[in-house]
């Protein structure tokens, strides 16, 4: 009977102990996911402020478009109800919308400047995009 019963305290304290930093984690990785956006909108923005030599109102014009169009791809992926072209469209959208209001607040320079910038971070995701591409050439070059 003792042993039963001692069985049975041992599962419960295993299970509980299992599960508080089960729980405690997904806490952590809701507040990260939450400071992963912000250090991305802030991310974005240094890398703007760097490549199109932005001026202290535009660093911040451009901060703050940058945080709300993460938060809106964040909300989109985060949506479970959408599909994965819904997705991609509204997402799309957003990129288009932030492209458009950055672009507004640029000198003719930095905007020259701004499209090679957004040319070559398209360039990357295309290559993503189209992995056969890339295999395909991988494989000739083992067959020589």
């Amino acid at each position: 009977m003792k042993d039963k019963s001692m069985k049975a305290v041992l599962v419960l304290l295993m299970s509980g102990l299992l599960a508080g930093p089960a729980m405690a984690q997904q806490t952590t990785q809701q507040q990260s996911q939450q400071q992963t956006t912000e250090q991305k909108a802030e991310r974005m923005t240094q890398d703007l402020k760097k490549q199109l030599n932005l001026n202290e109102q535009q660093t911040n014009q451009v901060a703050e478009i940058n945080r709300r169009t993460t938060r809106e791809m964040q909300q989109v992926k985060d949506n479970r109800g959408l599909s994965r072209k819904e997705r991609k469209e509204q997402t799309q959208q957003i990129q288009e919308r932030r492209t458009a209001e950055i672009r507004a607040l640029l000198t003719e320079q930095q905007q020259s400047r701004f499209e090679q910038h957004q040319q070559l971070r398209q360039k990357p995701a295309k290559q993503r995009q189209n992995p056969v591409d890339r295999r395909k050439s991988s494989g000739k070059k083992g067959k020589n």
